[in-house]
C-alpha cells in the first residue's frame, strides 16, 4: 500500500462506493421495470406490456456494462417484436 494522505484515501473509497451504488440503483430500476413488463405480459395486456418493454429498452441503453446492456437489449428486442403487432392492432389509449 502506498503512503497516501488518509483524507485522500477516504475520498477515493467514498467515490468508489458512490459509483457502485449508482450502478446498483440503475440495475435495480431495470429489474423493477422488467418485472412490471413481464407481469403485464402474463396478463395479456398488449398495450401495457409493449410500453413497459419500450421503457425497459430506454433504461437498458443507459447501463454502463456493455455485456448487461447487450443481453437486456436483445431480450427486449425479442419481446417488442412479439408485442408490436398486438399493440398496433389494439386501440392504445395514448397515440
Amino acid at each position: 500500500m502506498s503512503s497516501t494522505n488518509p483524507g485522500v484515501r477516504l475520498l477515493q473509497i467514498t467515490l468508489i462506493l458512490a459509483l457502485c451504488l449508482v450502478g446498483t440503483h440503475s440495475f435495480a430500476n431495470i429489474d423493477r421495470i422488467e418485472r412490471q413488463a413481464i407481469a403485464r405480459e402474463r396478463a395479456r395486456d398488449c398495450e401495457g406490456a409493449y410500453k413497459k418493454f419500450l421503457e425497459l429498452q430506454t433504461a437498458a441503453r443507459k447501463l454502463r456494462s456493455a455485456r448487461q446492456r447487450r443481453n437486456i437489449l436483445s431480450f427486449v428486442a425479442t419481446k417488442l417484436s412479439k408485442w408490436k403487432r398486438c399493440y398496433e392492432k389494439c386501440t392504445p389509449s395514448e397515440r
